[in-house]
Order: structure tokens, then sequence, then C-alpha cells
């Protein structure tokens, strides 16, 4: 069970480690300012539940998020209660997110690489050349 507690464990800090991203690109993908609850269900449906992630670590990100000026909020008025914040991308955001994107990708094939054996720059395994950021 030792493996089992391991695997879980890895997969826990990968899925955590990847909460602001996937928040980023549900804003940037959303097409429309969203709120907090509306990231929370299109993550859950666009993972197709794998990835599930709750207000306890969505809004701190979108805290952190906007300290660090990757996205604004508005107020959105309500007729049924207080209105709600509602969270689009900035300039820098949606620059984040094409960073992001080719991070993940560079990522995803250095390990692919390392599990297959093969090294990306063609040379049998010896040290890949990565893309210096």
């Amino acid at each position: 069970m030792c493996v089992d507690r391991y695997c879980r464990h890895v997969e826990q800090k990968l899925k955590g480690g990847l909460s602001s991203v996937l928040v980023l690109y549900t804003i940037g993908g959303a097409g429309r300012p969203i709120h907090g609850y509306g990231i929370i269900k299109r993550i859950h449906k666009m993972t197709g539940g794998y990835i599930t992630v709750g207000a306890g670590t969505v809004y701190p990100i979108l805290r952190n998020l906007e300290d660090k000026g990757m996205v604004v909020h508005d107020a959105e008025g309500s007729t049924r209660g207080p209105g709600r914040k509602v969270y689009s991308l900035t300039d820098d955001g949606k620059r984040a997110v094409g960073m992001l994107e080719d991070m993940i990708y560079e990522f995803n094939e250095a390990v692919t690489s390392v599990r297959c054996g093969v090294g990306l720059a063609g040379n049998g395994g010896d040290a890949p050349e990565f893309r210096k950021s």
C-alpha cells in the first residue's frame, strides 16, 4: 500500500501545482468575465471530474493572481442578495497563459523523453537541450 499512498501524494502535488494555471486557463477561455463558482464548475466539467477544486482553493488563487496583476475583478449586480465578483484576464494574464502553455508543453515533452528513454535533442538519451527561458 505504500506505492498507492506515494502515487496519490504525487498526483495531489501535481494537481495542486496546476490549480492556478487551470484557473487562468478557465478565466481566459470563458469568453466573458466569470465568477469563482463558475470557475469551480467549469474546471470540474472540462476535466470530466478528474480535477476538482473547491472554494478554499479557488478564492485564494484568485486573490493571488489579482495581487500579481494577472486578473482583475468587477462587481456583478444581483437582484437576490449581494453582488459577486467576476474575473477577467489582464494583458499580463493573457501573456502568462501563452507562456504557461509553452512551458507545460515543454515539461510534458521532457517527461515523456525521460520516460521513453530518448533525448529531445535526438542524441540517444544524452542530456537533451531544453529551451532556456
